[in-house]
């Protein structure tokens, strides 16, 4: 898991999502243990706020994490461009607040093999973009279609095509088992970028990254390079003078989960 959370933030959150609303003892964020495991709280952050309310993503210069609310306190780790960052509260509650605390593992390795430890950690609100700032892409989106890498999704790349507005789907609905994510939003903030399901958590796409048109540059999870990528090209974009555009319409929090299909 600690691979995975390094490496594929939505995918964690996936998973913890569902680790917590399967889990015979509930987790809310008024249990005591929210208030010393740090993944308790994010657990219980991401269960009862919604999927997606606590991630954050590191800006442009990058993101550290500190033991305090202190430049001066330890730095627990540096997080790169779109690196998701774990939150133990929610978007809606920090997005004026000055420093903001953090779910974080460190790996320690040793003998060839690694443990991680869980910490609480702090992070400047000005060197991340959290759930509130996106927004829903509209118009002028570049991206014509993407394909994740294959590792950790149990050798599985997620392909998705887009629209010039931003709509994403499965190029190959027929031949897929996610026939049935249909079609969603692409919500997009300073460069960052993610698609998300407006009602079921494990109904995303999990393809989140950042852009840039200007270079023709795009990254899965910040710093990973797409197995592959297509750009539209400059003729189906020739109108756009802001490339993407979006509209006033912030990304869902989905709570809820679609049933299993027989």
């Amino acid at each position: 898991m600690v691979a995975i959370m390094e490496r594929r933030t939505v995918y964690l959150i996936v998973l913890s999502v569902i680790a917590l609303q399967s889990s015979t003892a509930s987790v809310s964020a008024n249990d005591d243990t929210v208030n010393t495991d740090p993944y308790m709280a994010y657990m219980a952050c991401e269960g009862t706020y919604g999927f997606g309310s606590c991630v954050a993503y590191a800006r442009h210069a990058g993101a550290e994490i500190y033991t305090a609310q202190n430049e001066h306190s330890r730095i627990l780790e540096h997080r790169n461009y779109g690196d998701g960052i774990l939150l133990v509260e929610p978007a809606s509650k920090i997005r004026d607040a000055k420093w903001i605390r953090t779910y974080t593992v460190i790996v320690t390795k040793k003998n060839g093999g690694g443990s991680g430890q869980s910490h609480f950690g702090w992070v400047h609100r000005a060197d991340v973009i959290i759930n509130t700032d996106f927004r829903q892409v509209v118009g002028c989106w570049p991206l014509k279609s993407a394909v994740t890498p294959e590792e950790p999704f149990e050798e599985v790349s997620i392909g998705v095509g887009f629209n010039t507005s931003g709509l994403a789907g499965d190029p190959y609905p027929d031949e897929r088992v996610r026939k049935d994510y249909g079609l969603q939003h692409t919500y997009y903030a300073d460069g960052v970028f993610f698609i998300r399901h407006e009602r079921y958590v494990n109904r995303t796409y999990g393809v989140n990254g950042t852009i840039d048109y200007s270079t023709r540059t795009a990254k899965y999870s910040g710093s990973i390079a797409f197995k592959e990528l297509e750009w539209f090209s400059p003729d189906d974009l020739k109108e756009c003078k802001q490339i993407p555009i979006v509209a006033d319409i912030p990304a869902p929090t989905p709570k809820e989960f679609a049933p299993n299909r027989n």
